[in-house]
């Protein structure tokens, strides 16, 4: 697959997803993004509004909750990695 046909994979699996119906699993989906990325792809920045020009202030960032996995040797979540990341980020 070329650069062109694995972007317009990703949009179409991305869209997918966020209509209810993925075709590719979470990891699958991190892969072809990371490598998308290395390729030196924008179709990664692109964002799920219909009006590519609106703009949508969070107050915090944005996040995936899918990004947050297990560790593979042990089957349990990272949970002091959490904790330490939640931290540093806490406003005093």
């Amino acid at each position: 697959m070329n650069l062109k046909e694995k972007e317009k994979f990703y949009l179409k699996a991305k869209e997918t997803y966020y209509n209810g119906n993925p075709i590719i699993s979470d990891v699958e989906f991190d892969t072809l993004e990371a490598e998308l990325k290395s390729l030196g792809s924008d179709v990664v920045t692109i964002v799920g509004a219909p009006d590519r020009n609106a703009k949508f202030p969070h107050i915090t960032p944005m996040l995936s909750l899918s990004k947050f996995q297990t560790d593979k040797a042990t089957g349990k979540p990272p949970t002091s990695e959490a904790i330490a990341w939640m931290k540093q980020r806490i406003v005093k």
